[in-house]
C-alpha cells in the first residue's frame, strides 16, 4: 500500500515539475492545463477506478465532445483528439485506448455516436453550458464516465477534471457523481484529489 501512494506521489510531482515549464495563469484561477499534461493526468487517474476494467471490458472508447459553432470547443477537442490518438499504442490498466471525435449540437448527437461507436467514455470539452445537465443525466443512466479539462464541467457533475491552479496540476473528483457514472476510485488516490461535492 505505501508503495502505491509513493508512486501517486511521483507522479503527481513529475506532472507538477512539467506543467512548471509553462507560463501560468492568475493566482487561484482554475485554467486549462496543456495537453500533453491534461490527459496524462486523465489517463494516469483512470489506472485508479476499480471498476475500469469491469466497465469497458473492450478497452477505452473516448468520444471527445466539441459544440458545433464554438470555436474553443472544436478547437480543444481537435487537440485532445490528437492527443488521445498519440497515446493509442499505450494501455489503461491493461486496456487498449481508441477515440472518436463527437462533433454535435446538441445531446442527441451525443447518443447517436454513443450507441453507434460504444463508447464508453466522453470527453468534455469546453462551451457545454447549457447541454451539460443532460449530458450528465445521460451519463449517470447509461454509466458512462465523463472526463474533462474544465473545473465548471466536475462542478455540474462530470467524474474527473485535470485543472492548472497556481502553476500546479490539480485532479477534482466528483465523487458522488463518478459512482453515479459507474467508477469507483481507489481510497488511496482520493486523498491526494480535490474531492468536489
Amino acid at each position: 500500500m505505501r508503495r502505491l501512494d509513493t508512486r501517486i506521489r511521483a507522479w503527481v510531482t513529475a506532472a507538477v515539475l512539467s506543467t512548471l515549464l509553462v507560463s501560468g495563469p492568475a493566482a487561484g484561477a482554475d485554467q486549462r492545463l496543456p495537453v500533453k499534461v491534461r490527459v496524462a493526468i486523465l489517463f494516469k487517474t483512470l489506472t485508479y477506478d476499480l471498476n475500469l476494467k469491469s466497465r469497458c471490458p473492450g478497452g477505452l472508447r473516448i468520444g471527445v465532445v466539441g459544440r458545433v459553432g464554438n470555436e474553443s470547443s472544436l478547437s480543444i477537442a481537435r487537440e485532445t483528439i490528437e492527443e488521445i490518438k498519440a497515446n493509442s499504442g499505450k494501455k489503461v490498466k491493461g486496456l487498449g485506448i481508441s477515440v472518436e471525435p463527437v462533433i454535435v449540437a446538441g445531446l442527441e448527437g451525443i447518443k447517436k455516436a454513443v450507441e453507434e461507436k460504444e463508447i464508453n467514455l466522453l470527453y468534455l470539452s469546453p462551451g457545454m453550458t447549457n447541454l451539460l445537465d443532460p449530458i450528465i443525466k445521460y451519463a449517470v443512466k447509461n454509466k458512462i464516465v465523463l472526463l474533462t479539462g474544465e473545473s465548471e464541467h466536475v462542478k455540474k457533475g462530470a467524474a474527473v477534471g485535470a485543472v492548472l491552479r497556481d502553476k500546479k496540476p490539480k485532479i477534482l473528483v466528483h465523487l458522488k457523481l463518478a459512482g453515479a457514472q459507474g467508477a469507483k476510485f481507489d481510497a488511496r488516490l482520493l486523498r491526494l484529489v480535490e474531492v468536489v461535492k
